[in-house]
């Protein structure tokens, strides 16, 4: 399933998102989705296209900040 953000503006249309619940919607893809690994799962991902990493085919976190 793909999304753009147009179709992701009209889903979440009047929804009211707290802090806590988006942080636990990005938690979430992160740890089924978005793996520091070779093999993360970027193509079945609902947000892919507006991840920076998958439009830019940079998957993997190669530098930290600290």
């Amino acid at each position: 399933m793909n999304w753009d953000r147009g179709r992701l503006a009209i889903l979440l249309q009047g929804q009211v998102f707290t802090p806590g619940k988006l942080g636990d919607g990005l938690m979430y893809i992160g740890t089924n989705f978005c793996f520091n690994h070779v093999n993360p799962l970027c193509q079945q991902c609902p947000v892919n296209r507006l991840c920076r990493g998958y439009q830019q085919d940079e998957f993997l976190i190669t530098d930290y900040r600290t």
